[in-house]
Parts: C-alpha cells; sequence; structure tokens
C-alpha cells in the first residue's frame, strides 16, 4: 500500500502597496484545513491573476475563492473529485450572474489555476494564460497545455480538469501570466526541480527582480509532496514560506521609459505607413492596397489568430510519453443551476479578445531574458500590425498627419518604405523559424517512435517472435530512410537505420543487395516495362504501349526492335513459351497478342470462344493458363490458334483474393496479405511456408519455372524478395532501395532478375 503524501509549499506575491499604480492584480490561494474531515477531503490551492484591471477586480478574486471554498467543503461524504465539479460548475455559474450584472471588465483577461490534491491524487483545472507544471524524476511535463476554457463565455470559464495520481517527490509549480511573461518554463524548472519549495520561490523572486516583470501580475504556488516523516525532518523552518516582490527596480523604470520611446517611433512610422499608402492609392491603387490587405492579414494570422487545440489532451512528459496516471474531463454543468448562455450581453461579448496562448515547452534551455525578449518582440508586432490596418484606411490619414509635426512626404514615404523593408524579412524570418520549431517536434518524436519500435523487437526476439520483431524493425526501417533525409535529426537516423539493418538481417537473414544494372530501357525508348521474357539467349522487354526491347544476355547489349503489327488496349501481362520462341501478350481487351521473335512480328491471336478477362498470363508447354478472379483457365494450343477454355481448378472456393501466379508442374498463386496457394491437377494441395520470420502481407508478385528449386516472392511496395524452396523452406530475404517500381522477377540459375519501371536488374543469391 502506498503511503499517503502531505504537501508543504512556497508562495510568491505582490504587495498592495506597490498595485495601487497597476492595472495588473494577481494573488495565491491556499487552505489546509484544520478540522480533520475537511482535512482527509482534500487541500485547496491555485492562482488567480486579472490584467488591466480596475479597482474592484478583487472583488472578483474573492468571488472565485468563496465559491470555490464553501462549494467544495459543502459535502464531506462525496468524492473530491465530484466535489471538484461542483465547485468549478458553481463558479462558472457565479461569473455569468456578475457578467449579467453589468461586469464584463474582466473577460478576457481572466488568467487562474484552481487545484485540489487528495489521497494522493491531484485534481488541477485552468483558465486563460497562468499554468501549471509537474516534475519528476528530473522531469518537466505541462500539466495544463490546452486546457484553457472560454475567455469570452462565462459559464465554460473552467471547462476542463487534468487529475492524476502522484509519487514521493513529485513537485507541482502553479504560475501567474505575469511570472511566464518574464521568465520561461524552463528557468523556473531550473529552481523548482533542484531546490526545496522555499529556496525556489526565493530564486523566482530574485530573477522577476532582476528582469523588471510586472508586479501585479506575479503570483506563484509550489508545492512538493512527501511523506510525513520527510515532512518532519524539515531543515528549512527559518526561511520563509511565502515571498512578498517590494518595488519597482531601475530595469522596470528604464522599461517603461523605452516603451515611451517606442511609442514616439511608432507614431510617426504610422504616418510614414498612412503617407505612403495615400501616394500608392492616387498612384497605383490596385497594388498598393492589395500589397498591404496581404500584409495585414499575414500579420493577423500570425498574432492575432488563437491557438489551434489539439485532439489528444493528455499530459506529456517532455520525451512526449503519457504521464502514468493521468487523465482529463470535462467539468459539468449544474442542470439545477444552468444559465442561458443568450443572457449574456452580446454588445459586451463582443468588445473582448479571444484567448491566445504563447506557452509552450522548449526543447533546450533559454538563457536568461529571453522571455522578456519575446513578450518586446510581441509588442512590437502589435505596433507593426496596427501601423499596416491603419495605413489601409485612408479616412485615418488626415487625423492622424493633424496630430504630428508637418515633414516634407518624401520623408514619409522613406519611412514607410523603410517599414515594408523591415517587416516583410521578420514576417519571412518568423514564419521561418516557427516551422523550424515544429518539424524539429515533428523529426524528434519520430527518432522516439524508432526507439520504441526498435526495443518492442529486441523484446520479441527474445521471446523467438521473430516475425513480429521483424515487422517491428520494417517500420522503425522506413520512418528512419524518411528521417535519413531530414533537417534536424538525420545523423542519428542514419545511425538508427544501420543498428536496424544489422538487427533485421541477424533476425530475418536479409541481405540488403546491390543490384546490377543490366539494361537501361530509357536508353532504346522503351515505355513502361511490364516485364522481360527468356528465350534462349535473350530476354524480351514488353513496354506498357506495346513496344519490344532486346537484351543479349551475356553481352548485356539492349536494343530496340522495329515490330510489326501493334497491340490494342491495355497490356495486363504476358508469358514466353520459350520452345516454339513465342510471348503471348495479355490485354484487357481481352485479347492476346503473340509476339514471333522469328521475325519480329505481332498479331493477334483467337481463342475458339474467345478470351475471358483475366489478371495474368502464364504458359506450360505450349498451354496457356489465364487466372481469373474466380478460376483458372487453360486453352490449349492449336493449328489456328487456340482451343475454347477449360477450368483448371475442381473448386473455386479454394481460391481466395489471387494477385498473381506461376506454373512449373503445379500452379502456385499468390493471394492478398501473403497467402501463397498451390495446386496439382485442380487440386488444392497442403502448402505451408516454415519458420518464417518475415512478414508477407505486401507481397503481391511470385516467380517459379520447371528449371528453378525455388519460388521467389516479392513485395513492390517493401522493396524485397523472398526465397522459399518449394517445400515451405525459408532461405532468406534480399532488399534494395533500387527495388523501387519493381513489375517483375525471375531467376535463372543462382541469377534474379528484377524488372522495373525503366531498367532491368539483377543479383546473386547464395
Amino acid at each position: 500500500m502506498n503511503k499517503k503524501l502531505a504537501l508543504r509549499t512556497a508562495k510568491l506575491a505582490s504587495e498592495a502597496k506597490n498595485l495601487k499604480n497597476s492595472s495588473n492584480i494577481s494573488t495565491t490561494y491556499e487552505h489546509q484545513p484544520k478540522d480533520p474531515d475537511e482535512r482527509r477531503h482534500g487541500i485547496l490551492f491555485g492562482v488567480i491573476d486579472i490584467n488591466g484591471s480596475p479597482k474592484n477586480s478583487q472583488d472578483l478574486i474573492e468571488l472565485i475563492i468563496d465559491t470555490f471554498h464553501g462549494e467544495y467543503y459543502q459535502d464531506l461524504n462525496k468524492d473530491p473529485l465530484e466535489s471538484f465539479e461542483n465547485a468549478l460548475s458553481k463558479i462558472n455559474e457565479e461569473l455569468g450572474e456578475y457578467t449579467n450584472g453589468g461586469q464584463t471588465y474582466w473577460m478576457g483577461k481572466l488568467n487562474a489555476i484552481l487545484a485540489v490534491y487528495a489521497d494522493n491524487t491531484i485534481h488541477i483545472t485552468q483558465t486563460g494564460k497562468s499554468e501549471a507544471y509537474l516534475y519528476r524524476s528530473g522531469k518537466e511535463s505541462h500539466i495544463t497545455e490546452d486546457m484553457s476554457g472560454d475567455s469570452v463565455n462565462p459559464l465554460r470559464t473552467f471547462v476542463n480538469i487534468t487529475s492524476g495520481d502522484l509519487v514521493e517527490g513529485d513537485k507541482i509549480s502553479v504560475l501567474s501570466s505575469g511570472i511566464l511573461a518574464s521568465c520561461s518554463p524552463e528557468e523556473v524548472a531550473k529552481y523548482v526541480g533542484k531546490y526545496h519549495p522555499k529556496v525556489a520561490i526565493s530564486h523566482i523572486a530574485d530573477l522577476i527582480e532582476g528582469l523588471g516583470g510586472s508586479y501585479g501580475q506575479n503570483a506563484a504556488v509550489i508545492a512538493e509532496f512527501l511523506t510525513a516523516d520527510a515532512l518532519a525532518n524539515e531543515a528549512l523552518d527559518d526561511e520563509p514560506d511565502e515571498i512578498w516582490l517590494q518595488g519597482t527596480t531601475k530595469k522596470e523604470i528604464m522599461a517603461e521609459k523605452t516603451s515611451t520611446i517606442f511609442q514616439k517611433i511608432f507614431k510617426y512610422l504610422r504616418l510614414g505607413a498612412a503617407t505612403l499608402t495615400e501616394f500608392y492609392t492616387n498612384t497605383l491603387a490596385p497594388k498598393a492596397v492589395a500589397l498591404f490587405n496581404s500584409l495585414k492579414g499575414k500579420s493577423g494570422d500570425l498574432y492575432n489568430k488563437r491557438a489551434a487545440k489539439k485532439e489528444d489532451s493528455g499530459v506529456l512528459m517532455d520525451t512526449d510519453e503519457e504521464i502514468e496516471g493521468f487523465e482529463r474531463e470535462e467539468v459539468p454543468v449544474l442542470e439545477e443551476e444552468e444559465i442561458k448562455e443568450e443572457e449574456i450581453k452580446e454588445e459586451e461579448l463582443k468588445k473582448q479578445p479571444a484567448y491566445k496562448s504563447e506557452i509552450r515547452i522548449k526543447e533546450s534551455d533559454e538563457a536568461p531574458g529571453r522571455a522578456k525578449f519575446e513578450k518586446t518582440k510581441s509588442s512590437i508586432l502589435a505596433n507593426l500590425s496596427n501601423l499596416y490596418g491603419s495605413a489601409t484606411n485612408l479616412a485615418s490619414i488626415k487625423r492622424t498627419k493633424k496630430k504630428l509635426p508637418k515633414l516634407k512626404k518624401n520623408h514619409y514615404l522613406a519611412i514607410g518604405v523603410a517599414i515594408i523593408l523591415v517587416f516583410i524579412p521578420y514576417l519571412f524570418i518568423t514564419k521561418v523559424g516557427q516551422t523550424d520549431a515544429k518539424t524539429k517536434k515533428e523529426e524528434k518524436a519520430q527518432l522516439q517512435t524508432i526507439d520504441a519500435k526498435i526495443a518492442e523487437a529486441s523484446s520479441f526476439a527474445s521471446q523467438n517472435e521473430k516475425q513480429k520483431a521483424a515487422t517491428d524493425l520494417e517500420d522503425a526501417q522506413k520512418i528512419a530512410e524518411g528521417l535519413s533525409k531530414s533537417k534536424f535529426y538525420s545523423k542519428e537516423a542514419k545511425q538508427k537505420l544501420d543498428e536496424i539493418n544489422n538487427q533485421l538481417a541477424t533476425i530475418t537473414q536479409t541481405v540488403q543487395a546491390s543490384p546490377e544494372v543490366v539494361a537501361d530501357l530509357v536508353s532504346v525508348s522503351q515505355s513502361e516495362a511490364i516485364g522481360i521474357y527468356s528465350i534462349g539467349n535473350v530476354f524480351y522487354a514488353i513496354g506498357k504501349d506495346g513496344t519490344i526491347s532486346k537484351i543479349e544476355k551475356k553481352s548485356k547489349k539492349v536494343s530496340s526492335l522495329q515490330v510489326s503489327g501493334k497491340v490494342e488496349g491495355n497490356i495486363v501481362a504476358a508469358t514466353a513459351l520459350a520452345k516454339i520462341k513465342v510471348i503471348e501478350i495479355l490485354t484487357d481487351k481481352p485479347a492476346i497478342y503473340e509476339f514471333d521473335s522469328s521475325d519480329n512480328s505481332l498479331a493477334e491471336k483467337k481463342a475458339s470462344d474467345g478470351w475471358e478477362k483475366a489478371i495474368d498470363i502464364d504458359s506450360y508447354g505450349t498451354t496457356l493458363y489465364l487466372l481469373a478472379q474466380d478460376q483458372i483457365y487453360k486453352h490449349t494450343r492449336t493449328s489456328s490458334g487456340y482451343a475454347k477454355k477449360a477450368a483448371y481448378l475442381t473448386n473455386t472456393e479454394d481460391m481466395k483474393d489471387p494477385l498473381s501466379f506461376k506454373i512449373d508442374s503445379d500452379v502456385y498463386v499468390m493471394g492478398s496479405g501473403g497467402n501463397i496457394m498451390k495446386f496439382t491437377s485442380g487440386k488444392k494441395q497442403d502448402f505451408a511456408m516454415k519458420d518464417l520470420p518475415v512478414n508477407l502481407s505486401s507481397a503481391d508478385l511470385i516467380y517459379t519455372d520447371t528449371e528453378t528449386k525455388n519460388l521467389l516472392i516479392a513485395s513492390k511496395s517493401n522493396k524485397y524478395i523472398v526465397i522459399v524452396g518449394k517445400d515451405g523452406s525459408y532461405k532468406g530475404r534480399y532488399m534494395s532501395n533500387d527495388f523501387t517500381d519493381m513489375r517483375y522477377v525471375l531467376i535463372e540459375g543462382n541469377t534474379v532478375y528484377v524488372t522495373t519501371k525503366t531498367k532491368v536488374l539483377s543479383f546473386e543469391i547464395k
């Protein structure tokens, strides 16, 4: 049984005297009940802050806290999660009534985290830009990512709950929007993950004061979960567990002065942009307006659009692994106390800004002050966006001119041009940076998937589950091949690929083939090849449109043939009747055309009762076999063509989903999903492959003949050729990226020939 954990906390807040001129207000909240029954029911804590708030914002904060406290402890017999859900529903209801009373100032500006700890379990909800993080075993995870409720609908202010089991040593930080605007989550993590909560909160306070943060928005709670014995050995009793920020720093004063300077600069920039627009409108109106509207749209999309919600709202570690025991659910609305949303004043809602999250878990530590820079950057971008917005409004140009000192028109034009020269590259660089960050995250996830597949394969291999191990390794191989050409992790992917190939070679007896080019069909203007067919010392390559090339086996000389006659329809397959030196070509007409190698002629061949629609063709001696979806038909050769069809299979249900087939004295049919069916004299035979370490589910080609002892089983999509004895014994697998666009395979002696779309390749088997 797990030991019950207690918690110790440390808090950071701002002194009231420093808030009188502040546009923001924040507070921390913690309630550890003295009553034993209440304490068993749970401990409450959190942070609340309101941006740009009037003096009565304190009333709203008290409303939230009082409702939270009162509703949660109302019924101690309920499950803590149920009490939490009821409390949040009641808060949403109170906020709805508060808004209906005309108090809409807070909407879109409220940032809060509310949490309940009970029975080694944490329940957390969030709205706005405040965030919560979990620190476990040296790893940081963003608990409240993409949890926020609706910033303009008070009835859905708190809508999601994240719940999870805690283990000894876990820490949780609850951070206001102000702290996150001044320093990154990684900077906070450096202290929280390493130090006692009291020490960590002291470091964070120093960091905030050093960066000149906005005092009214700074609030934080750091909680650590330990056993009662561990807490009894508290070593920092003389350290404060609550720190108050007290004054305005020199850096804060300087920041305010800098902001004033920028405001003045932007006044002149705005007039420059407006004048430039006026000039363009009068001279080159269509192009000018289109340009600025385009820039306006881009800036709005980049910086004012609401961040897209993820479908998967699970709490993730920085390794993208789920935290065990954490889950999310939606806060229910109390039916008896539900308020109709239409009662909210629509006009007031329209005025409220949409919530926009800019908090992200970074993959590497950022330098101190990075977050401050990002905040300044966002401010500048917002001003630039406003510039372009006003610059397209010609009505505002005259008003702007009256308010600013007189400058020559060419000066304004120069300023406007400068804006364009600076802003457009900045948009490009910003977009590239955002794309790079997304790409890097995706590539890292792929690398982690590769590792997971390799680990799983090793587990299967140790259990002698070779086929399952091979499947995992092949999946990892595909990902690694793509990632090896990536921007950020190509080196790591190549290393993984070597590891995968080595393991595959061991488990599956896989050889990475290095095929030789026998013939380049492009060089003789050959159309897309469907295969090569052997007659004596020559291969004949058949093109998709009926073009034919000749490949001499010994010299590998390739030449295009001038053929008399032509094929009508689309070619499906072909087979060589080597004894009489002809090749029969099957089309979708359906029809069969015969190529005679003695005179390079093409002529249509007839069957006495016509030809049936087929998906493949092969021959045995001078008898033709056609593979249909539900039967195999054979046609005996006659002096005038071919005899009428005869059904080969005695039971059509024995053949399922055929793809291709080949004949020695028996008939081997390649079915879907790697299913190989063997027939003798039309009857199905037992055929099983022994100790098969590879998955043949993607296989779609088969080859054998009377001269070889083996079957060739090939996959076009997965670019492999498996060698299997006719007794079902597994003999190995050959793979190569050169097998791309594979159309046909055959074997002569120990040499395998592969026909691709444009080439004929060969390699030796052992």
